[in-house]
């Protein structure tokens, strides 16, 4: 019993001071917003540390950049196969059996628009990540656009495959053509 007694005597003093000295100890001190100045580490250290961290992030940046074109390149490949053969589907099959789409030019017009963009986006993310640099005044803003153009390139591809489908749907759905009864 006296152990237990002098176990719950020590927690009790410890958690008073937890609560009374923390917030105290939690306290910003007066020179926190200068830390280089009196943190005794010199300025020459902090700036290769940081030029070594945005060198770090240009790398991964360069990689992430690389993949986004193998997935944009492989994408579009596959996208393509997709579309010649939904076409070759409608003018060997359907057209022949007496059916037809009125509005086949606009869907494969939009295909090929939505193609363009996706070339377009990633031709712009590609500019940017040349222009990036380092010593740039805010390299941090130029990540953002970085980030902000993968985006876009991926809402591209997904415009591009969305519109495909589109084509695809409306050739499967064309009603079939009814033969008028003769009397």
């Amino acid at each position: 019993m006296n152990k237990l007694g002098y176990l719950l005597k020590l927690a009790a003093s410890a958690s008073l001071f937890l609560i009374i000295v923390s917030p105290s100890l939690a306290a910003k001190p007066d020179n926190a917003g200068n830390s280089n100045a009196k943190s005794g580490k010199p300025v020459a250290v902090v700036s290769t540390v940081r030029a070594k961290a945005c060198q770090a992030r240009v790398s991964a940046i360069k990689t992430r950049m690389t993949q986004l074109t193998k997935l944009v390149t492989t994408m579009e490949t596959t996208l393509d196969k997709i579309t010649e053969r939904v076409q070759g589907y409608y003018t060997n099959k359907v057209l022949p059996s007496g059916r037809s789409l009125t509005n086949y030019n606009s869907l494969t017009s939009n295909i090929t628009s939505n193609k363009a963009l996706v070339q377009t986006a990633l031709d712009k993310a590609q500019a940017d990540i040349l222009a990036f640099s380092c010593t740039s005044a805010n390299p941090r803003t130029q990540v953002y656009q970085f980030n902000t153009n993968m985006r876009l390139v991926k809402n591209a591809l997904k415009a591009y495959r969305t519109s495909i489908n589109k084509l695809i749907v409306t050739i499967r759905t064309i009603p079939s053509a009814i033969p008028t009864p003769t009397n």
